[in-house]
């Protein structure tokens, strides 16, 4: 068999050929039959198409060379300054204490001092209900921590004068046109508060008591004629006095029910330190001296409240 010569100007035994070509995967014969080979076409091709600088030596880099580091080096344009590396961590101990950048911002490089807090940056108020809210349970209790007798006695007091001017427009009075309770105003609360869990406060009132609808839930506490009765009676203040006191403040129909209101929530949750004055949009289509219209909104007819969350 002879031998071909690779690019590299060496002269290769038989041996040696047959030696890589059995590395490759390629076993060799004493028959010749590796003569067809493809490894054997590639380098006939690669003498024929050999020219004068392939005989010159090739140089041959060697990857398990070890790696060698360049120092950590910090230039400045002035004067350089001598440093401290650590090659283990590669952190470079600088010999000032203050870095100012471009921004203007001061770094350190050595930890401050610790200070003993202001007085004004600790909080010594946590968040949810307080203690006495804490250590109810019973859900009519809590209930009424929040909507006190007070309110509800206030709510009585001006709804039943009004309910008393409209049986003047009945021949019989029935049930659904008497005078109401402290019993069913508590109901009638509590049916829009679960209105309002069950997200139920955007049907219609026959919706809600249709019991196929809605459930028993609304049906079984009052008859449908009976709810839309009392709120459309429904008062928190005199009405002989509005005119006297609305010039001064449009809100003077439901201000002492909703003052009482936001005293129990303060007095039965904490709010915490940290908290976001917000406002609300109410949508409400009925007749209200402060109501606002906003076009641009899906319900423009709309009640503007400003809360503390």
């Amino acid at each position: 068999m002879s031998s071909s010569r690779p690019s590299g100007g060496r002269n290769f035994t038989d041996a040696e050929l047959a030696r890589y070509l059995n590395y490759d995967g390629v076993t060799s014969d004493s028959d010749g039959e590796t003569e067809g080979s493809e490894t054997e076409d590639y380098l006939e091709v690669e003498d024929s198409e050999q020219t004068d600088e392939d005989d010159e030596p090739m140089e041959v880099i060697s990857t398990s060379s070890p790696r060698i580091e360049s120092p950590v080096t910090l230039e400045e344009s002035t004067s350089s300054q001598n440093t401290d590396i650590s090659r283990n961590t590669c952190i470079i101990y600088l010999p000032q204490t203050v870095l100012r950048g471009k921004d203007r911002h001061v770094w350190s490089t050595k930890k401050p001092q610790s200070l003993r807090t202001l007085s004004s940056n600790i909080v010594r108020i946590s968040r949810g209900p307080t203690s006495q809210c804490r250590r109810e349970n019973d859900p009519l209790q809590c209930f009424k921590m929040f909507i006190t007798d007070e309110i509800i006695d206030e709510v009585v007091q001006w709804t039943n004068p009004e309910i008393i001017v409209k049986q003047q427009n009945y021949s019989v009075i029935r049930n659904t046109q008497k005078t109401t309770d402290k019993c069913e105003i508590r109901a009638l609360i509590g049916l829009l508060v679960l209105t309002a869990a069950f997200k139920d406060n955007h049907l219609s009132t026959d919706e809600l008591f249709d019991a196929s609808f809605s459930g028993s839930r609304y049906v079984t506490t009052m008859s449908k004629d009976r709810f839309e009765f009392l709120i459309r009676c429904l008062r928190f203040d005199n009405k002989s006095l509005r005119l006297s006191t609305q010039n001064r403040d449009r809100f003077v129909p439901i201000q002492k029910v909703w003052n009482l209101f936001i005293e129990q929530c303060k007095t039965n949750y904490n709010v915490g330190m940290y908290v976001t004055i917000d406002e609300q949009l109410l949508a409400f289509r009925g007749r209200c001296p402060f109501r606002m219209y906003i076009p641009n909104k899906p319900k423009p007819e709309d009640c503007l409240l400003v809360n503390i969350l």
